[in-house]
């Protein structure tokens, strides 16, 4: 082979290499997805090939063709710990190829062979294989038929080795889903202990270069099980970084033509006096990450896909303090992977300015946290770091624990881990959100686990004949039964009563039987056993059969606001871009607050334009529709899932024509038209990127505009003005009591200056101030009016007097060593004397 700008064989080549010989057979070159997994809330990014198409191998969807090929961004988050190694990557490009319901096991080891062998121009000898050894628990056998295929193409027997369920059983992409054995490539480095049969594999010498065959044959199931697919299936893939490093004979995936330019830029900005090589390693592998997230627009955030570009910043931030030169800034090093890899990436280029600038605030407030807290550890003056000073400092000033750490290890100081960890878990508990259950009850929950499921009649149904199953007193003891009036908890075998979930408050409602009657209060869920607080009197036991009746208002109330907060949700985007997704909600009776990712303030005329499409979306009365499907379908029909939120085998869908699809376990309205009026009542920033709506709906929110509306005619009948006309009034009325104010405290002489008599008055003012409010004062008080700021004076006269503002002025100004200019009303100038040297000389010429 040829060199190539210093590579045998460049990246590109290797792709186009590939993408060509599976074209040439039989193959449908298909374009890469984005690396934010489309509605899918199992996985946080793609992070294998067939991630983004895992439902060809399930049956859910169907191909365009059943043998597909294609080159795949991918990022692995499990991996960021150990970057800084020669291979590990946290996002790399994975060469794919599939077989779906095709061939399986001989063909794709024969292309396998073929490609490596005949277009890559790897000798045999350096090939060596592995297969799958079996597991009994899953009733797999050693995998006899891939060894075989191995043999046949011309690979040696004492280079197929056999490994487990760890090493050779791929899969699920996600926590469930298609999955199965595979035989792997391994490339023959030369450099470690030589392999033989009976004999460890070294896999530092043995350089793992492709995933030659995941034989998709079972499903992962929820609860763990497998199952068989409909059909089978192959699975390939390659990592070009490591394939690329494999066949330059590179010590490093950073020595690549991927990675290289982007390593040696940043080694002319950073010197380190330790870790050298690691750290430009982990600089290198996380801003090109960095880059690819944020070229999806994704949002930076605290939890979720968002927390991880975060999480890679800021590792990066804490690195470059460690810089020999001093300088901080890591912004150069995201241009220069932008500007000098947009042929790989297209986004790069096409959302350059949002990568920048999400980038820049990120960097700028991350730094001001960590200068902060390094200055708070270089204060300390102990031997050690004590746990209530690392707990304050990660709480308080939001460094990271791991930072800390790394200090505490370079200056040789103990830190005391096991205190700071005590306190960790003590916030954790009293910060629990309101929805959270005490010890006590999850006590209670758990008990109460070997009953099942409470099922739950209350979509369709606000009365129920219901049976109580266990009863515990006020102080969650356990009891039989109970006389009087009292507050318990029940267990029924079933509820209309929708307990408090999803952000959804609970329902009330009133519980009846024989020798009983009461109310209640509040009902709480988990893992679908609910739980009822109740206010009773009479006689109550287990077993008894009740009535329970939901109070049919708050439902009602709830229920607006619940399907009110999707509409929002549709709204935001509409305005703000798809980017914007819910980061929490809370809805009651008429009442909701909606979170979402938005960086900026909104203005009154954006509130306004939210509010305009909502109640749009109401007065079309738009019917709901309620599905139920596995997740797998809602997804594919184009239902939102929110990542933080875990599903079962069946979810539930709530549409509002092609408004809004949502995965949501809550009540909603029939039609939008029963939600009455939406009004925003308010917002606000929480933190960091996460802004807050308050609305309201029905009655609330009439009551809420009646209210504003009386207000204002009340304003307008104490100033004798219309509604239409009171901001303008109520600005004048303002205006002019801070000039009566002002007049008040000015002071006043009636002795000539200049060969005039007039009144003559000045007033130094804290801030600044206009050349309308100066002009105003002068007619005012009929004289000549001196408005003092720092060295800034302005001079106004009134339109009575014949004097020229100007001249006036200049003739202070040039006793005080100053110079001004303006006209015959009203001029303004400046000089180095002091504010109390400028009122020292106009009381003296005032004497």
């Amino acid at each position: 082979m040829c060199l190539i700008g210093g590579y045998m064989i460049t990246s590109r080549s290797i792709k186009e290499k590939f993408l060509n010989f599976f074209k040439k057979n039989n193959h449908l070159v298909i374009e890469g997805s984005s690396v934010i997994p489309k509605n899918d809330p199992t996985l946080l990014y793609i992070n294998a090939g067939m991630a983004a198409i895992k439902n060809y191998f399930t049956g859910d969807e169907s191909p365009e063709h059943p043998e597909l090929c294609n080159v795949q961004s991918c990022i692995r988050t499990i991996d960021i710990d150990d970057i800084g190694d020669r291979h590990h990557l946290t996002s790399f490009q994975m060469l794919g190829s599939w077989s779906i319901g095709a061939y399986f096991k001989d063909h794709a080891i024969e292309l396998a062979f073929d490609f490596l062998v005949n277009h890559l121009d790897i000798p045999v000898s350096k090939l060596y294989v592995s297969v799958f050894a079996g597991e009994e628990s899953i009733n797999l056998p050693f995998d006899q038929e891939s060894k075989d295929a191995w043999i046949k193409v011309g690979i040696p027997e004492d280079h197929i080795v056999a490994f487990g369920m760890d090493d050779n059983f791929w899969g699920p992409a996600g926590e469930t889903g298609p999955c199965g054995p595979c035989t792997e490539v391994f490339y023959d480095t030369g450099v470690g202990p030589e392999y033989s049969p009976g004999k460890l594999f070294d896999t530092k010498r043995y350089v793992e270069i492709w995933n030659a065959g995941v034989f998709m044959m079972l499903n992962k199931n929820a609860p763990g099980s497998f199952s068989d697919l409909p059909f089978k299936s192959v699975d390939t893939g390659a990592g070009l970084e490591r394939l690329s490093m494999t066949l330059n004979g590179l010590s490093s995936v950073y020595d690549t033509d991927l990675l290289s330019p982007i390593k040696n830029f940043i080694e002319s900005l950073f010197k380190f006096e330790n870790d050298h090589e690691k750290y430009l390693r982990i600089l290198t592998d996380h801003l090109r990450t960095t880059c690819l997230i944020l070229s999806e627009r994704q949002k930076i955030s605290n939890e979720g896909r968002g927390y991880i570009p975060r999480k890679l910043i800021r590792k990066c931030i804490v690195i470059a303090h460690k810089n020999l030169n001093d300088n901080r800034d890591l912004l150069p090093v995201i241009e220069f992977i932008l500007d000098n890899f947009s042929d790989m990436n297209e986004k790069f280029k096409l959302n350059r300015d949002y990568i920048i600038s999400e980038f820049k605030i990120e960097q700028e407030r991350f730094n001001d946290v960590v200068n902060l807290g390094f200055e708070k550890l270089k204060l300390n003056k102990n031997k050690s770091i004590s746990g209530e000073f690392a707990f304050d400092l990660v709480t308080t000033f939001g460094m990271p624990f791991e930072v800390i750490k790394d200090y505490a290890l370079e200056h040789s100081i103990s830190i005391d881990e096991n205190k700071f960890n005590e306190l960790i878990e003590q916030h954790k508990r009293i910060s629990k959100s309101e929805s959270s259950s005490s010890e006590k009850e999850n006590e209670i929950f758990a008990k109460l686990e070997s009953f099942g499921k409470t099922k739950f009649v209350g979509y369709s149904e606000l009365s129920a004949k219901c049976k109580i199953v266990k009863i515990f007193s006020e102080d969650l003891e356990e009891i039989e039964f109970c006389e009087g009036e009292k507050n318990v908890i029940l267990l029924l075998d079933s509820t209309p009563i929708y307990a408090r979930s999803g952000g959804q408050d609970s329902d009330e409602g009133i519980i009846s039987g024989d020798s009983f009657s009461g109310s209640i209060n509040l009902a709480l869920k988990k893992n679908d056993i609910i739980i009822h607080y109740c206010s009773v009197s009479g006689k109550i036991s287990v077993g008894q059969e009740v009535t329970v009746e939901v109070n049919k208002s708050k439902r009602i109330g709830t229920s607006n606001a619940h399907s009110a907060t999707h509409l929002l949700q549709s709204a935001l985007k509409k305005i703000f871009g798809n980017d914007v997704h819910q980061q929490g909600s809370k809805v009651s009776e008429n009442c909701l607050h909606f979170d979402f990712n938005y960086n900026d303030k909104i203005s009154r005329e954006q509130i306004c334009e939210i509010e305009k499409i909502v109640n749009g979306y109401i007065s079309d009365n738009i019917s709901s529709s309620i599905d139920e499907c596995s997740l797998n379908e809602a997804v594919k029909n184009g239902a939102t899932a929110l990542f933080s939120e875990k599903y079962g085998d069946k979810v539930r869908v709530i549409s509002f024509g092609n408004v809004s699809k949502e995965l949501c376990g809550g009540t909603h309205v029939s039609s939008t038209g029963q939600i009455g009026m939406f009004i925003i009542s308010g917002s606000e920033s929480i933190g960091k990127g996460i802004r807050r709506i308050s609305a309201l709906t029905s009655n609330r929110a009439l009551d809420f505009i009646q209210n504003i509306i009386s207000s204002a005619m009340k304003s307008a009948e104490i100033l004798h003005s219309s509604i239409d006309n009171l901001p303008n009034d109520i600005t004048a009325k303002i205006n002019s009591q801070k000039k009566s104010s002002v007049v008040k405290k000015l002071k006043k002489s009636d002795l000539s200056f200049i060969n005039y008599k007039y009144p003559l008055a000045y007033y130094v003012f804290d801030d600044e101030f206009s050349s309308g409010l100066v002009k105003s004062m002068a007619q005012e008080i009929e004289g000549v009016f001196i408005a003092i700021s720092g060295h800034r004076i302005s001079l106004a006269s009134c339109k009575k007097l014949d004097i020229n503002s100007k001249y006036m002025l200049n003739s202070i100004l040039n006793d005080l060593g100053g110079k001004g200019g303006g006209n015959a009303d009203i001029a303004s100038g400046g000089c180095s004397k002091s504010t109390s040297d400028i009122v020292k000389y106009l009381n003296e010429k005032m004497k």
